[in-house]
C-alpha cells in the first residue's frame, strides 16, 4: 500500500536485538521513549533496589522496590524485544524495564539457572498467545487454499474495503487531532492548564477509537506531564511533532489519490 510509510507510525515498534550476549548501555538507552526515561533509569540502576534478578537464555527479570510495599515485576525477552512490568506507567518500555536492562549492561544481573515464577509465567502466556496466532493463521491459510476464485475474489474485495474504512478512521481522527492542536495553541498554553490532561484524555480516546493507538499513546503520556518547570515548553514541542504526524498523514493522502 502507497500509505505503508506512515501506517507503521501508529503502531508499536520492534527493535531487533543482539542475541547471545549483554546489550550495550548505548543500546539499552535507545529503546527509551525519551530522555526523562533514560535518566530516571539510570537512578536505578543500581543493586539497591532490587531483589530477586536473574537472566536465563533470553529471559531477564527482576523485582524493584518502589514507593508502595509490593515490587514491581519486571520481564524482558531480550530476543524479540519484549517486555512487561507491573507499574503503573504508560510509558513503552519504562523506567524499569530500562534499569534492569542497564543492570545487566553493567554485568549485575547473574544467570540463575532457575526462573522466577513470576518471569515464567510470563513467557509461558506469550508462547500460549503465539502459538494461538500460529494457528489461526495456519488455519486461515488453509481455508484459503481451499477457497474457489470465487470466494478469493470474496475475500480480496472485502479485505480492501476493510483497509480502505481504517484509513478513513484514521483521516479522521488525524483532522480532528490538527483541529484540536491548533485551539490549544490559539487558546494559549496557560489559558486551560488545569484541565489540559483530561482534553489530552479525551482527544486520546478519539485516537483509539480512529484506529490510531499509537497517537493515543502520546497523548496520554502528554496528559501526565506536570505543570511545573518548562512543560510549555514540552507540550509544544509535542504538539508540533503531532502536527507534523498530522500533515504528513493528509500529504500521504492527498499523494496517493492524484495518482492515476
Amino acid at each position: 500500500s502507497t500509505l505503508f510509510p506512515y501506517t507503521t507510525l501508529f503502531r508499536s515498534v520492534k527493535l531487533s536485538a543482539p542475541m547471545g550476549h549483554a546489550w550495550s548501555v548505548e543500546r539499552v538507552e535507545a529503546t527509551a521513549p525519551d530522555q526523562a526515561s533514560v535518566n530516571a533509569a539510570r537512578k536505578l540502576a543500581r543493586p539497591g533496589p532490587w531483589n530477586d534478578t536473574g537472566i536465563t537464555g533470553d529471559l531477564l527479570w527482576g523485582a524493584c522496590q518502589g514507593s508502595g510495599s509490593t515490587p514491581y515485576r519486571t520481564v524482558v525477552d531480550t530476543a524479540s524485544p519484549a517486555f512487561s512490568c507491573s507499574c503503573p506507567s504508560r510509558k513503552r518500555p519504562c523506567k524499569h524495564v530500562l534499569a534492569l536492562l542497564l543492570l545487566w549492561a553493567q554485568g549485575q544481573v547473574k544467570d540463575t539457572g532457575e526462573i522466577a515464577p513470576f518471569a515464567a509465567a510470563w513467557a509461558d502466556a506469550r508462547k500460549a498467545r503465539a502459538a494461538k496466532a500460529a494457528a489461526k493463521a495456519a488455519a486461515a491459510a488453509k481455508a484459503a487454499a481451499a477457497a474457489t476464485p470465487q470466494e478469493r475474489d470474496e475475500q480480496k474485495a472485502s479485505a480492501t474495503t476493510r483497509a480502505a474504512q481504517r484509513e478513513a478512521r484514521v483521516s479522521a481522527g488525524m483532522a480532528e487531532l490538527d483541529r484540536f492542536l491548533a485551539d490549544q495553541v490559539r487558546e494559549g498554553l496557560a489559558t486551560r492548564a488545569v484541565d489540559r490532561p483530561q482534553r489530552l484524555e479525551r482527544m486520546a480516546a478519539r485516537m483509539v477509537d480512529a484506529q490510531a493507538p499509537g497517537v493515543a499513546t502520546r497523548l496520554r503520556e502528554l496528559a501526565l506531564l506536570p505543570s511545573t518547570g518548562n512543560w510549555p515548553t514540552r507540550v509544544l514541542d509535542e504538539y508540533g511533532s503531532l502536527h507534523l504526524l498530522a500533515a504528513a498523514w493528509a500529504g500521504q493522502l492527498n499523494r496517493s489519490k492524484s495518482v492515476v
